[in-house]
């Protein structure tokens, strides 16, 4: 049996939780705001998938998925801000405090020291712009302004401004 596996890392709908602290006021609550990465479009993967599903040519391979730019939170809340018009803080909290928050919210302690773990590493794991969007797709990947501009509306509604 064939396989495709698929390794992206940073998504940019980890902004959507923005959303809800944009409705309290202008700053943002972002763990780990200066760590630079080279986040993804959810769409990207799907099509890297849906290519791999459809047509059966990536039998047995590893894709390691990036967007086309490296950017830290705080350059995403920018040009979130820059978007919607308003200037944006961002505050980062401590690391413990957003410890203790995923493990209130549920999340079980291994799936968050994996996720502590992976953003404890080399601040250069993620961060690279990698090829592999473009050569699967035959065009570049979309970037964190083209996903904010579709998705406008997750941080404009009920805004009382």
């Amino acid at each position: 049996m064939d396989w495709t596996l698929l390794r992206p890392g940073r998504f940019f709908s980890n902004a959507m939780p923005w959303a809800r602290m944009l409705q309290r006021g202008d700053t943002l609550h972002i763990p780990f705001a200066h760590r630079p990465t080279a986040s993804i479009d959810p769409y990207d993967i799907a099509a890297v998938a849906a290519e791999a599903l459809v047509t059966g040519d990536h039998g047995k391979t590893r894709y390691e998925l990036s967007g086309p730019e490296v950017l830290t939170p705080v350059q995403e809340v920018e040009i979130l801000g820059g978007l919607l018009g308003r200037s944006l803080q961002v505050v980062e909290p401590p690391v413990e405090a957003f410890r203790e928050g995923m493990l209130r919210s549920g999340m079980s302690e291994d799936v968050v020291d994996s996720i502590l773990d992976v953003t404890s590493m080399d601040e250069r794991h993620g961060a690279e712009v990698l090829p592999t969007v473009p050569q699967v797709l035959g065009r570049p990947a979309r970037n964190f302004t083209d996903w904010v501009r579709a998705h406008i509306g997750l941080f404009t509604e009920g805004e009382s401004r």
